[in-house]
């Protein structure tokens, strides 16, 4: 008979007994996961206002229910007056901080820091040189030949309507910057061919907001109106102390109609058309009634002058008037407007928001759409563009020989966009960081994470754990002072000839103008990807510390030009967000789900992260039997980390949750002896959501049963931690 040799008896009992041995360290781990599987939790220090007492009461009941982790997230308070605290990185607060990094080292928890107060990124030490930045342009229509001298008209940014919308939970800050903050600096002046057109008109104003310009009330473009500056009840025009638009054409202009839009129910209520002689006195040739929610179609005596004013003496609003469209007689449109599409292809605007008709899905996925149509626009040759930047005296005064024919005089510039953090707690608000610089970057490092690295101490790198920046609710960033040596390091060629493009000038082609506009906003990711997340990264490694950042959005308001994958992929930890309610879904799907993944599986990264069932109120309706098949869904989209959103600390012995919690389905805000529902509950009873143990009281138990994190690798999936399976807690008895 064959023997058969001993080796192969052995394999065989071993692959018998491997599947049972299999089964028991898969229950092992789902009973008690290692602290990499653990989810952590949004630590809002709302306010700043915690304890030491607090801070170990907190840590003690996360660890005791089996949380890995925290991120320390200072933030404003919201919708509840709350006392004041230590201010975001002054010396009391970092006390606590370092409270914390100890309690959290004894308890064997992990730390990340949210590197400001709020989000993104930024604060009261980002000085201008280091603060968010657009390009800004301006255009002067001339003839030629003659001698062209005076000062340029100075460059307006574009400024998107999102300085005015509410943001989450604040809104951002309005008003015009000075000389000092907004720190313009010139980049060229070209002079641009032209083709002949009707008289020009150049269209001022007594004041205007940043982000609604005097040229939007006669651009022909329906979305854009004018703003005069007021912004609280008392600042609309008074015939005391009127506002006022002003038309001057380049030749007399003759009119006997005006018609003027209002934008909604803002525009002005009593106004009086003048005219000029040449010099600054005006003359009224009629006044005028204006309905308040429908355009004014007036007439008037026909009339020639080279200039008109419209004086508005009264206003439907308290704060300022807003204009929509003014029009005398035929006149074309003032200046040379931008339009939407160029306002998107230039970076200077986005879509607000998603959705599968997004306006700029025609220009990142395939099948691209075309460019828009030439029409009559003139198709200019670079090389007839002409360079007058050293033409250009300190003050903007310009010297120059036209030469015969029509030109645009384009200048071009740069200077700080009025980008502010949000939500940020009391004493810590500022300029949002210039996210497209590696010294702006480098700046903000140093003066948040390499002071918390100094007060970690030992702790570097072994408790502190990883530095954090949030979603994208910052501006449209578009330039930085090296954006231009930045640009053709990416791209191969030099950006300046192809400036004019950004006020709609056709340089060389119509496909060329749309491959400069292509790699312009590509410039703008590249900077973003790699002089902020990827200088952020190794700035954080040379210390022994790691990253993880929603650096591929959700984006809100606007969504800037990057590549989501690669800003992700610069991270150590790709992170992205799902919220309980709808939001930030699209066809069923987490937006930020799958995109998040796919990052991790193309840079190699272990785990998949997300801030976990975000949720805009109201607070304490969602039951653990509701949160799972949120849950399912984005391990199923490939997240392997939650972070739950959120988790809010005992603080100074608040009255209520309320009091101390923000956007989230559920909150584990509450003090000692707290009470819901007429019951008391220790504190922070909900951290078990998604933890291997504890419960809510009054509520389903969800326990995520956890498996060790798989590493990615390219051709495989991620795994989620493992089934979830849902329980009551039929008796409450431990609750």
């Amino acid at each position: 008979m064959k023997r058969i040799p001993l080796v192969i008896v052995m394999c065989a009992l071993l692959g018998a007994l491997s599947p049972l041995a299999a089964q028991e360290d898969l229950a092992k781990g789902f009973a008690q996961p290692p602290n990499a599987a653990k989810p952590r939790v949004y630590w809002w220090w709302l306010m700043s206002l915690v304890s030491k007492e607090g801070i170990t009461k907190d840590l003690e009941e996360l660890h005791a229910k089996g949380g890995g982790g925290v991120m320390i997230f200072d933030c404003a308070g919201v919708g509840v007056p709350m006392p004041h605290a230590p201010a975001f990185m002054s010396p009391g607060w970092r006390e606590n901080f370092k409270h914390a990094l100890r309690e959290a080292d004894r308890l064997g928890l992990e730390v990340s820091v949210n590197m400001c107060s709020g989000w993104d990124a930024g604060g009261p030490w980002i000085t201008p040189a280091h603060a968010s930045k657009h390009f800004q342009q301006s255009t002067w229509n001339v003839t030629g030949p003659r001698r062209i001298s005076g000062k340029l008209p100075k460059p307006v940014g574009d400024v998107p309507s999102y300085r005015e919308v509410a943001v989450g939970v604040g809104t951002r800050p309005r008003g015009s910057l000075s000389d000092e903050q907004l720190q313009y600096r010139d980049v060229a002046v070209q002079a641009v061919p032209r083709k002949p057109e009707a008289p020009q008109v150049l269209i001022s104003a007594s004041s205007a907001q940043p982000a609604h310009p005097a040229d939007n009330a006669a651009d022909g473009v329906a979305s854009s109106f004018w703003v005069s500056d007021g912004y609280k009840p008392g600042d609309a025009p008074t015939r005391e102390k009127p506002e006022w638009i002003r038309l001057d054409f380049s030749e007399p202009f003759t009119a006997r109609t005006l018609r003027v839009a209002p934008n909604g129910e803002l525009g002005p209520r009593e106004i009086e058309l003048q005219v000029s002689g040449g010099t600054d006195s005006y003359r009224t040739i009629q006044s005028f009634q204006l309905a308040q929610r429908s355009a004014s179609e007036l007439t008037f005596p026909e009339t020639s002058a080279r200039s008109f004013r419209i004086l508005i003496t009264a206003a439907y609003g308290t704060e300022n008037v807003q204009v929509r469209e003014v029009k005398l007689g035929d006149m074309g449109p003032a200046g040379n407007p931008i339009s939407p599409v160029l306002a998107l292809k230039s970076g200077r605007e986005s879509f607000s928001g998603f959705g599968e008709n997004g306006p700029v899905r025609g220009m990142v996925e395939a099948p691209l759409a075309d460019p828009e149509p030439l029409g009559d626009r003139l198709v200019v040759a670079p090389e007839r563009i002409v360079d007058l930047t050293a033409k250009l005296g300190p003050d903007g005064q310009l010297d120059w020989d036209a030469p015969p024919g029509e030109w645009t005089i384009v200048r071009t510039g740069f200077g700080c966009n009025n980008d502010q953090i949000m939500c940020a707690s009391p004493g810590a608000a500022g300029p949002s960081v210039d996210f497209l610089s590696v010294a702006a970057t480098d700046f903000h490092f140093k003066n948040t994470a390499e002071i918390l690295l100094q007060d970690a101490g030992p702790l570097a790198g072994k408790t502190l754990k990883y530095f954090h920046d949030d979603s994208w609710e910052a501006g449209l960033p578009n330039w930085t002072d090296s954006f231009l040596d930045d640009f053709k390091k990416y791209r191969g060629y030099d950006a300046r000839p192809y400036l004019p493009v950004l006020t709609g000038a056709i340089v060389g082609s119509v496909e060329m103008t749309d491959r400069f506009l292509y790699d312009f906003r590509k410039t703008i990711g590249d900077c973003l990807a790699d002089n902020h997340y990827g200088r952020l990264a190794e700035l954080a490694h040379a210390r022994g510390v790691k990253i993880h950042c929603e650096a591929g959005g959700p984006c809100y308001p606007r969504v800037p030009p990057l590549d989501a994958l690669k800003t992700l992929g610069r991270t150590d930890i790709p992170m992205g967000e799902f919220w309980q309610s709808a939001h930030w879904q699209e066809k069923g799907q987490n937006i930020a789900g799958k995109q998040t993944a796919s990052a991790a599986h193309i840079y190699g990264k272990t785990f998949a992260a997300a801030e976990a069932f975000t949720k805009m109120g109201p607070h304490y309706e969602e039951s653990f039997d509701e949160l799972k098949p949120t849950a399912d869904k984005a391990f199923c989209e490939g997240t392997n980390r939650f972070f739950l959103c959120s988790w809010t600390p005992a603080g100074r012995r608040m009255a209520s949750p309320a009091s101390n919690s923000l956007p989230a389905p559920i909150s584990t805000a509450t003090s000692p002896g707290g009470r819901r529902q007429g019951r008391s509950f220790p504190i922070s009873p909900v951290a078990s959501i998604s933890f291997s143990r504890g419960c809510l009281p009054l509520m389903s138990v969800t326990t995520m049963a956890t498996t060790h994190p798989t590493r990615l690798r390219s051709n495989t999936l991620i795994r989620p931690w493992g089934p979830a399976t849902i329980t009551t807690c039929a008796t409450r008895k431990c609750c």
